[in-house]
């Protein structure tokens, strides 16, 4: 469906304040000032996505860690939602990641 002029105006300014809202902003200026640990992440990707998301967040005028981090947020939150879907114990949910955060750590818990 076309949107008019207006709907468009009135959509950009609807989204520019919810962004704000959620204090995006601020969550940038948190991360440069090391308020929060942070840590890289890295990952050898095709040239062509790579072209395309400098594309995107260009045309978006975002920064590349916020539309990763969001991207990945969001990911994320589907993954744990189709796992508690899916009947996963939502209690132990990421009790399998203790072991990949902490450097040499041997996996927690009986093994199976």
């Amino acid at each position: 469906m076309k949107r008019t002029a207006l709907e468009e105006l009135i959509l950009l300014k609807t989204l520019e304040y919810k962004r704000i809202t959620r204090n995006d902003y601020f969550h940038e200026e948190v991360i440069d000032a090391d308020v929060i640990p942070t840590k890289n992440v890295c990952a050898k990707v095709p040239l062509a996505l790579v072209e395309r998301l400098d594309d995107a967040i260009s045309r978006l005028s975002m920064s590349k860690r916020l539309f990763i981090e969001t991207a990945i947020t969001q990911a994320l939150d589907l993954a744990d939602q189709i796992w508690i879907d899916e009947g996963v114990d939502h209690a132990t949910l990421h009790e399998g990641y203790k072991f990949i955060v902490t450097e040499n750590a041997e996996p927690q818990g009986d093994s199976k």
